[in-house]
């Protein structure tokens, strides 16, 4: 099976608090392929339709997933972690966009907040595994709602 776990799976920090992002719009998750295990186990049982980005957005699985900066990433310092709450890793925020959340994410993080959103799960069509989009704001969008929680 394509989605057998291929390495642990990381624990969330459950001593952060929550901010939920903006959800003004829409961004898919970039190596998901290496992360099918805990996409499916996140999907607990439910069939997650085959669709893309312009298709059958409601039909999707709803998960609840948190961001972490990762500066400490040896492929990119300015990688933005995607996880599943309750699940690990699934993806990277694309290497394009990441340097844009990264400093927001890492000054929630410096006072104990981490960010959230939702995602949507499906199946991609052409290749036939998970696939995982995120409902957020872009990086001006949750610069300001960073600063509205930082006060």
């Amino acid at each position: 099976m394509f989605w057998r776990r291929s390495q642990p799976l990381r624990p969330s920090s459950p001593h952060l608090r929550a901010l939920a992002l903006p959800d003004s719009g829409r961004m898919q998750v970039h190596g998901e392929s290496n992360y099918q295990y805990p996409l499916h186990a996140a999907c607990a049982g439910r069939i997650a339709p085959f669709t893309d980005e312009d298709g059958c957005w409601d039909c999707a699985l709803s998960v609840d997933v948190a961001l972490y900066a990762e500066p400490e990433n040896t492929y990119d310092p300015n990688a933005v972690r995607v996880d599943v709450l309750g699940f690990g890793c699934v993806g990277y925020v694309p290497r394009d966009s990441a340097r844009d959340y990264q400093a927001s994410l890492m000054q929630l993080a410096s006072l104990g907040l981490v960010a959230t959103c939702r995602g949507r799960i499906v199946r991609n069509r052409r290749a036939g595994y998970y696939a995982i989009y995120l409902e957020v704001g872009d990086a001006a969008a949750v610069r300001r709602a960073v600063a509205a929680a930082c006060g």
